[in-house]
């Protein structure tokens, strides 16, 4: 297990076994994990305790519901890296602008190991 102390991920989605599947993979990477299962209560964690990378689900409540909490996190005035969790594939970048609102970048779900924990360690700087 890697020693990423200090380092919190929150993860966003409506999906109980993504969130337990996920937050496992980062914890194994030695990441602390905190879990919100809808936008409202994502963004409440971020104004108390800005978190070092926030991971978004892009369909909760509403189509677009991970890219109107990822604009909202950004209010927040936590300035940590928002990524886009999307199972719509290539129709994300197609009609939204990720950097317009802020966001980091875009994972694919199915989320593979392989590509998430790589693309956090670059994103939070570390080796």
């Amino acid at each position: 297990m890697n020693n990423q102390s200090g380092k919190t991920i929150l993860l966003i989605d409506d999906d109980r076994d993504i969130l337990e599947a996920l937050k496992i993979m980062l914890e194994t990477e030695g990441f602390t994990v905190q879990t919100a299962s809808n936008g409202q209560q994502g963004v409440e964690i971020v104004k108390k305790s800005c978190p070092s990378l926030v991971l978004v689900d892009m369909m909760m409540e509403t189509v677009d519901a991970g890219a109107k909490v990822a604009e909202q996190i950004k209010s927040t005035g936590c300035n940590c890296p928002v990524l886009l969790l999307s199972s719509i594939g290539d129709a994300t970048s197609y009609n939204l602008d990720i950097a317009e609102i802020g966001l980091a970048g875009a994972i694919q779900k199915p989320v593979r190991p392989q590509v998430l924990i790589p693309l956090i360690k670059r994103k939070l700087g570390l080796k």
